[in-house]
């Protein structure tokens, strides 16, 4: 069942390759990509790829200090609290 027109978002991507270039209209609905619509811009994306559009996942990876990863945030409100809970 396709959603209605309100519900789709439609973007214009381009790809300015070093030796070409091509443009490519996307339509989301429910704002989800699929593994088709990737592998349509290039064979090599696999099954992992949907993985960087996803929010929770994406956040996560982001461990590195300094990173607004979810552990780094977590760790800065902590420091946060006990430094402002001092006063």
């Amino acid at each position: 069942m396709r959603s209605p027109a309100f519900l789709m978002s439609r973007y214009l991507a381009f790809d300015l390759g070093a030796e070409s270039g091509r443009a490519i209209l996307g339509t989301l609905e429910s704002e989800r990509l699929t593994l088709e619509e990737l592998q349509s811009v290039d064979k090599l994306f696999a099954g992992d790829a949907l993985k960087v559009f996803d929010l929770k996942h994406a956040m996560a990876q982001r461990n590195i200090l300094g990173a607004p990863g979810t552990r780094e945030v977590r760790k800065q409100l902590a420091r946060w609290r006990r430094i402002l809970s001092q006063d």
